[in-house]
């Protein structure tokens, strides 16, 4: 799989001269060094070897043999695969939206519809990374919490409950630990304009209250991975993939244009996976290393 490159210099990401589809978008970085006297933090330095040392390494090195074994066959999996940048969302190019080299990349939000695989690639990614936290998907701990199963059309009080707990996640996280986010407010607020489209109990002004969450939520993610549809995921008869295929494709281009930075939701860097399993997650491996 080849895809369109960027390469970052400096504050500017130069592109290729190619002319790109139209519905590829660039992310401006962000600059995340952590002020001094802040706990973990760091005084920004322009001395290379001083920024290299203040960076956050992801916990590879101290994994155990075996999960260093499957970080191996993963990164030779890669080999041949060009991933300096994946275009948004698209099955002939993809792009990836690369925060400043040396940025701290500890929340990583995975979002995408229903039964594309992102609770497999964050299994996959916690073998690699060892030391790695994972939250469980919103949706699924609110239901435990409140004992209720989700609407099978989204409301507004569904939606913000858990766009809540998933913002009461992401401000939780530890600076220093890595986190990786199954979904978040982000999916849900994907769903209530789903539910306002197919003429459900949501209505643009509702959507208007549950944005300032959102914007909160991706504010405090470091880097969103969207994975897209490719090919179906069976579904399980659990109570929570209840979209049927015509409305699983509205979320999933729904969620890829909230991705956009002219929708106002996220201004930091966004990256779309695609393919096997080894190659998703040799992806999102490398990238996370070429970035922290």
């Amino acid at each position: 799989m080849r895809t369109s490159c960027a390469v970052v210099v400096g504050r500017q990401v130069q592109r290729s001269s190619t002319t790109m589809p139209r519905d590829q978008f660039w992310n401006r970085s962000r600059s995340r060094v952590m002020p001094p006297g802040k706990p973990g933090g760091t005084a920004a330095s322009s001395d290379p070897g001083v920024a290299g040392a203040n960076r956050v390494q992801p916990p590879i090195a101290a994994a155990p043999e075996a999960a260093r074994n499957v970080l191996r066959s993963i990164m030779l999996h890669l080999q041949g695969v060009e991933l300096n940048a994946t275009t948004l969302p698209s099955q002939e190019s993809d792009s990836a939206f690369n925060p400043l080299l040396g940025d701290r990349i500890v929340r990583l939000v995975f979002a995408g519809t229903q039964s594309v695989g992102k609770t497999t690639l964050i299994g996959d990614l916690a073998t690699a990374w060892p030391t790695a936290r994972v939250e469980e998907e919103p949706i699924r701990a609110v239901a435990r919490a409140t004992g209720d199963p989700p609407p099978a059309v989204p409301t507004v009080e569904a939606e913000r409950r858990i766009i809540d707990h998933g913002l009461g996640r992401l401000r939780a996280a530890d600076e220093d630990e890595l986190v990786l986010f199954d979904r978040s407010p982000l999916d849900a607020y994907a769903h209530a304009v789903l539910s306002m489209e197919i003429g459900g109990p949501i209505m643009p002004a509702d959507l208007d209250s549950l944005r300032p969450a959102v914007i909160e939520a991706m504010a405090i993610a470091d880097l969103v991975i969207l994975v897209p549809i490719e090919s179906a995921v069976d579904d399980e008869a659990d109570g929570f993939r209840y979209l049927d295929a015509s409305n699983r494709r509205r979320v999933d281009r729904i969620l890829a244009e909230l991705l956009r930075p002219d929708s106002g939701l996220r201004k930091g860097p966004v990256a779309v996976v695609r393919g096997d399993r080894p190659t998703r997650v040799a992806q999102v491996v490398r990238l996370v290393e070429q970035l922290s």
